[in-house]
């Protein structure tokens, strides 16, 4: 047989089966899709649906009733607490002698202007005299007590060195540094606000600054511009 009726029956046959695969796909496929168009198209909706719903709120309503019942416990329990709380102190106070409970109750110490004016001079007496309670004892002791003068002398020259050889020296006007036993007073003015606030507590960080604590005011006016008073007490 020749080349050429060789190539001539292989083409025949590859074009046969071509035509033979897609009889059968087209077959296929038919069926499919009749079998698709037979097959009718229905929902079953799920029966658990409402059930699970049901029993959520069922749930929901357990719960509800479960916080109002520790609410309502929670109420009957502080209501208990507080009635205790009152008999306690009702205890307490009837222990204290009426005398103790009378000093407790007593207004903060003040002083008058004209029972300031004899120690100090303006802006410092008016200051003094606007204050209450420790600032107005602190004075009252420091105008009462005697001088310790080794004490004393030692405290303001410290007092003094330090304000003067701080670097913000030039900020501050030291008036006057009274020292006694137990108490000393500071008092001067500024040039720029809370500069003496950061001398005064460099000055609580040195060593020989044995003091308790101080109580410091601060004030400013036309007449001398800012102005601050400190009285600190002495560690016994």
């Amino acid at each position: 047989m020749s080349l050429i009726k060789v190539i001539v029956v292989v083409v025949i046959f590859t074009l046969i089966s071509f035509w033979a695969g897609m009889q059968v796909n087209s077959s296929v496929i038919i069926e499919k899709n009749t079998a698709i168009k037979s097959t009718p198209l229905s929902y079953e909706p799920q029966k658990n649906s409402v059930a699970v719903y049901q029993s959520n709120n069922s749930d929901n309503d357990k719960l509800i009733q479960d916080l109002k019942i520790k609410l309502k416990n929670l109420e009957r329990n502080y209501e208990e607490l507080v009635t205790r709380l009152d008999v306690k102190e009702n205890d307490y106070l009837s222990n204290i002698e009426p005398e103790k409970i009378e000093e407790s109750i007593q207004p903060r110490s003040s002083i008058t202007l004209a029972e300031v004016e004899p120690y100090l001079p303006e802006p410092f007496a008016n200051t003094v005299s606007e204050s209450k309670g420790t600032v107005v004892d602190l004075f009252k002791k420091l105008q009462a007590e005697e001088v310790d003068y080794d004490w004393a002398v030692e405290m303001e020259q410290k007092i003094k060195d330090y304000f003067v050889t701080h670097d913000l020296a030039g900020e501050v006007n030291l008036q006057s540094v009274n020292c006694k036993k137990t108490i000393c007073e500071i008092r001067g003015f500024e040039k720029s606000n809370n500069v003496v606030g950061v001398i005064i507590s460099g000055m609580h960080t040195q060593v020989w600054w044995n003091f308790n604590g101080s109580h410091k005011s601060t004030g400013s006016n036309e007449k001398d511009g800012l102005f601050f008073y400190m009285l600190a007490s002495r560690k016994v």
